[in-house]
């Protein structure tokens, strides 16, 4: 499940979008978000040596939970960080814990609109200000199988995605998470031990039977082959992974 943001709007400022801003869903509500300023997009960089701020506004992976909404014709999601790198990067430029910078997930609720397009408003983290502001974001849902960046394709309905998987780590060094939805793969991998290059980010789809890369920023590889099933774990880069759904 594939969603791409049209527009962002901080009132009283006008609505605008300075980055490509695409998140990928699980159907069990994983997510991995990655917002990378337009000006710098695609970037490939094996080995970065751009500083991380430079070339993102934010990227994040959590989970989706839905909540109860009070507001007819509406509904409300909370979305949590499990990674920010909001957070991950406050705390190595101001030499700060993790703990400290971390902040509550975001809850957002969505309205119709005249089109197909999904609205949603509520209170964020603003990257530019640093402070929590009020926020109009209008998204689109796209199909995994058929969606490219030369032809924008929005979700049928009826679409079945295949293959649709989850693999996600969490040690002492390495956290992550990569999702594959059809033709499309995220993932993020945090690496604690390295403050030059502590976050990784990985964007691909399908193009001509291989995977062309819309963001490489990495210093390790990301296992966009793997071929299994829930349970299942892949080592690349001296890396675990292992597929949770």
């Amino acid at each position: 499940m594939l969603s791409k943001r049209i527009s962002i709007q901080w009132p009283p400022q006008e609505a605008g979008e300075n980055t490509s801003t695409m998140v990928i869903y699980s159907k069990e509500g994983h997510f991995v978000d990655v917002r990378i300023f337009l000006e710098n997009y695609p970037v490939i960089e094996e080995n970065p040596t751009s500083k991380f701020d430079d070339i993102f506004e934010w990227a994040m992976v959590g989970d989706e939970i839905s909540l109860e909404s009070t507001i007819p014709d509406t509904y409300k999601l909370q979305f949590t960080h499990e990674i920010d790198s909001l957070a991950i990067m406050k705390a190595i430029n101001e030499n700060l814990p993790l703990d400290q910078c971390l902040t509550e997930a975001d809850v957002g609720t969505f309205w119709k609109t005249d089109t197909e397009d999904r609205k949603e408003t509520g209170n964020m983290t603003n990257p530019a200000t640093g402070k929590k502001e009020d926020y109009v974001e209008i998204w689109r849902s796209v199909s995994s199988v058929q969606h490219t960046p030369e032809n924008e394709v929005r979700e049928p309905a009826d679409e079945e995605v295949t293959p649709l998987y989850v693999l996600r780590i969490d040690t002492d060094e390495f956290h992550g998470q990569m999702i594959r939805s059809g033709n499309w793969i995220q993932g993020i991998l945090h690496d604690k031990k390295n403050s030059k290059v502590p976050l990784n980010v990985i964007r691909c789809y399908v193009k001509d039977s291989k995977w062309e890369y819309l963001i490489n920023y990495s210093n390790f590889k990301f296992p966009v082959d793997f071929d299994g099933a829930k349970g299942d774990s892949i080592t690349i880069d001296n890396v675990k992974w292992t597929c949770i759904e």
